[in-house]
């Protein structure tokens, strides 16, 4: 018997939580999809890999809050080439949002205005990235049962 899911983005505490990450389409019509624990964005436990019965909006992209119901299929292993495109991307991410920030922070001893400019655009930017992935990120809870 499938197992019903909900995923939702925009809700709960700030990029913590089970997520399902690396969504591709499968031959069949569903999906396959690595749930990962993350905490503040950074995935740290991969979990088998499922196969969801799920609609097409279950990948798509939206800027406003939004619900998707589907049905776990299948469990199957870790696939390792998936954990470490996963880890690498998270690693990329990390490098490109937070990398210039600690830049300019090591250089803060310079004063004037483009260093003050530089500085809040490069702490800007890691808080613009988080915005985006909490709507992005699709937090993964079971179903409630229906009445």
């Amino acid at each position: 018997m499938a197992e019903r899911y909900q995923a939702t983005t925009g809700h709960g505490p700030l990029g913590t939580g089970t997520f399902l990450l690396d969504v591709r389409p499968t031959a069949e019509g569903g999906y396959e999809a690595t749930p990962w624990f993350l905490f503040l964005f950074l995935p740290l436990v991969p979990r088998p890999t499922w196969t969801l019965d799920a609609p097409a909006e279950l990948s798509q992209f939206a800027w406003q809050p939004r619900e998707v119901s589907f049905e776990r299929r299948a469990t199957r292993g870790l696939d390792a080439k998936r954990v470490l495109r996963v880890w690498a991307r998270a690693l990329g991410f990390l490098l490109l949002t937070c990398g210039p920030a600690y830049w300019t922070f090591l250089r803060i001893h310079e004063t004037g205005l483009l260093p003050a400019i530089r500085l809040v655009a490069v702490t800007l930017i890691p808080l613009l990235a988080a915005g985006f992935l909490d709507y992005k990120l699709l937090r993964v809870r079971r179903a409630k049962p229906s009445a």
